[in-house]
This record gives structure tokens, sequence and C-alpha cells, in this order.
């Protein structure tokens, strides 16, 4: 199980909680932060912020993560559309057939 931590706990957002479709997790949420805005809920020192800061940093390491969750997730689904493009030809014979 790849993700961040705490991703899998509900958090609402807003204060309707019958409404399902604004249910969002902590990582989601987080996800969606800009560098400035993690560094204002981290209470950074201007000084700090402006070399970047903790919230840089966060920000940083949460888009290299998703990155690779990316690269990953385009791995596997090129891998299943090979699978299928294989299973077709099985099926078609005549396909295969012509790219000999």
């Amino acid at each position: 199980a790849s993700g961040l931590g705490g991703s899998g706990k509900s958090v609402l957002k807003g204060a309707n909680k019958k409404d399902e479709k604004k249910k969002k997790t902590a990582g989601q949420l987080l996800m969606l932060k800009t560098r400035a805005q993690l560094n204002r809920l981290l209470d950074e020192d201007p000084d700090t912020v402006r070399k970047g800061g903790v919230g840089g940093l966060i920000h940083q390491s949460l888009k290299a993560m998703m990155e690779k969750q990316k690269k990953r997730k385009r791995k596997a689904e090129g891998i299943m559309n090979g699978m299928h493009r294989v299973q077709q030809m099985k099926r078609k014979p005549w396909l295969a057939a012509g790219r000999r």
C-alpha cells in the first residue's frame, strides 16, 4: 500500500458531513497545498521562508512522491495494454500474421 501517511483516513472539507462528494483524505489535502501555504501552516520564520523553508522541503518531497506514483501507474498501464494486445492477437490470428 503506497501513498501518503494517513491518506486512508477521511477528513471532511466544509461543515456539511452529509455531502460525501466533498470528502478528501488528509494526504489529498496536503497535496493541494503550495509551499507558501505549508510555510504558513508551520508558522515558519520569514528568513527561513525566503530560502525555501520546511514547507518548501515538504512540498518538494510530496511532488517527488507523486511523480514516482505516476510513473509506476503508467508502467502498470503499459504492461496491461500490452497483455490486452496479445490477448486480442490470440483471438484474431490474422492480426498477428500481418505483423510478420
